[in-house]
């Protein structure tokens, strides 16, 4: 039970550090002017605002519990580039056409080009939680048993 705790925390909080970074980098784009340039409708640019941030890093969260499944853990840029593809996948076939009524993937209201943003920003967050998760996952860095230097008893 204390294992599967710890995994969940450590799983969400790799999601939320994606969260915080994805949404950071969508903010980016529309503030320089990127997602205008790459005719991206103004409704498409959020506001940086701390609501913004709580949702990003919190459904983020709930995104890193993907990576409790065990797969390609060889690959950390290959495993965060799959998992990104679900929340983007949901987000453009469930969620701009059935829960915001926005059309297929938002094309119409945000731009030709938005389903390709959300799909980049997906995969940035997947990329950077599947690091997070190598990076802090203390079972593989920390060896099996521990035993204290100096000479073998």
């Amino acid at each position: 039970m204390r294992n599967a705790l710890k995994k969940l925390s450590l799983v969400f909080t790799a999601g939320a550090a994606g969260g915080f970074v994805g949404g950071f980098l969508h903010w980016f784009l529309g503030a320089i002017g990127m997602l205008q340039l790459f005719d991206c409708k103004p409704a498409f640019v959020p506001f940086l605002t701390p609501q913004y941030a709580y949702a990003e890093m919190v459904w983020g969260g709930i995104w890193g519990i993907l990576f409790v499944l065990p797969f390609l853990e060889y690959s950390i840029a290959l495993r965060g580039i799959l998992y990104g593809l679900f929340p983007a996948t949901v987000q453009l076939f469930i969620v701009f056409p059935l829960r915001m009524d926005d059309g297929f993937m938002g094309v119409e209201p945000y731009g030709r080009l938005a389903p390709f943003f959300v799909t980049f920003i997906s995969v940035i967050w997947g990329i950077v939680a599947s690091t997070w998760w190598w990076a802090v996952d203390f079972e593989r860095i920390r060896p099996k048993t521990w035993h204290p230097p100096g000479p073998p008893r």
